[in-house]
């Protein structure tokens, strides 16, 4: 699954430096796909290591910020120091508050405010964190109404002409079809991982998900959310992914470089900003190997030293909390003898 991420990722920064037209999908696709394997995975967190109850959901989301907000601090601050943002601070230190007020307001096209403007998706991602306590532990048809009635809003969003990057892209209700396919692609996991012919499934899954995104790359402009071709390659991404999870599970480098795709995310627009700003080389050949090359190096740095000094951390949490858990069972049972 890091495979998948990483080039989920290297396709925005491509789209935003625009140096090569080789990619294997169109880059909001791309993003989609994230919210799809997000959805997948906080699932499956939430199921596996936090569970239900208001304990559980308040461990979730104090670990996820801390997921999310220190390296795009970091990030954030330092690129700051030489070019201080003109918008709202704490907006911006937050994420999250221009664009849920977007949501409240009804105008999710309104102008992105944040420093960082990829970083909006990761604003929408926070609000399904907000939510997915209350639903993905739910039973499966309740995830599946939930999943219809997303899908329901796109299909009168798209008859009734709405503009799609506002409605379709940045209208939270409309965009957890994804999160929501994502739930429902865990439950599939759960099924298949008892499968012996799963891992051969995964071994194939992500070569098919580069070929049939190739395939369809060419749905671009208002195409990319409305053409029956990329529904269902997102249909197709949902049902491979448990396999892709189920193979690549036993790469061995595969987690690290899946934890390379989020501080990637974060940081190939300062770098972007930097190049063309000191470098002079914007669109240009050599300009596209530096932000590529550097990108590269920071994402690498972040995820040593942030992430994983704090991921160890949040880890440690959450194995104290199952083990209170699991010896508060113990009690409440009595103990063996």
């Amino acid at each position: 699954m890091g495979v998948l991420r990483l080039l989920l990722a290297l396709t925005v920064l491509n789209w935003h430096y625009q140096f090569t037209h080789y990619n294997f999908i169109f880059s909001y696709s791309a993003v989609f796909l994230f919210m799809i394997i997000s959805g997948f995975y906080i699932s499956m967190v939430l199921d596996q290591r936090y569970g239900p109850g208001v304990k559980g959901a308040l461990l979730f989301y104090g670990n996820r910020l801390l997921r999310l907000l220190p390296p795009y601090w970091v990030v954030f601050l330092a690129t700051s120091a030489f070019n201080p943002p003109g918008g709202d601070w704490l907006n911006n230190l937050l994420l999250f508050p221009h664009a849920l007020w977007a949501q409240l307001a009804l105008t999710p096209g309104d102008s992105n405010e944040l420093y960082f403007g990829q970083m909006l998706t990761v604003a929408l991602e926070m609000m399904f964190y907000a939510i997915a306590p209350l639903i993905v532990l739910r039973v499966w048809y309740i995830q599946a109404l939930a999943f219809a009635a997303a899908a329901a809003l796109n299909g009168v969003l798209w008859w009734n002409g709405a503009d799609a990057e506002a409605w379709q892209y940045q209208f939270f209700p409309s965009i957890l079809i994804y999160f929501f396919a994502g739930s429902l692609a865990y439950r599939l996991y759960l099924l298949a991982m008892k499968w012996p012919v799963a891992p051969f499934i995964g071994h194939l899954a992500l070569p098919m998900i580069v070929f049939t995104g190739w395939l369809s790359r060419s749905a671009t402009g208002p195409i990319w959310t409305n053409d029956a071709r990329i529904y269902a390659y997102y249909a197709l991404c949902t049902m491979l992914i448990p396999f892709l999870f189920i193979a690549s599970s036993r790469w061995r480098f595969d987690r690290f470089i899946g934890d390379l795709s989020y501080p990637l995310y974060i940081v190939h627009a300062p770098v972007i900003w930097l190049i063309w700003k000191f470098a002079s080389t914007e669109h240009s050949d050599r300009g596209a190997y530096v932000v590529l090359l550097l990108s590269l190096v920071f994402a690498v740095l972040l995820a040593i030293f942030i992430d994983r000094p704090i991921d160890k951390w949040r880890h440690r949490l959450t194995a104290k909390e199952l083990r209170l858990r699991i010896g508060r069972l113990w009690l409440h049972r009595g103990a063996p003898g």
